[in-house]
């Protein structure tokens, strides 16, 4: 998955697994994957 913040495209782990394109995320680092993860933000908003 890749997200587009503040006009950089980072890669990252969707969270949970198999999140639909224009889901909204928050983005998180996991210490135990030592890498960044887009978590479900939980608004039901989607990006347009």
């Amino acid at each position: 998955m890749y997200v587009l913040v503040d006009g950089v495209l980072l890669r990252m782990a969707p969270e949970p697994p198999g999140l639909p394109p224009g889901t909204a995320v928050t983005v998180r680092h996991d210490p135990g994957r030592q890498r960044l993860v887009a978590h479900a933000d939980g608004t039901g908003a989607v990006a347009g």
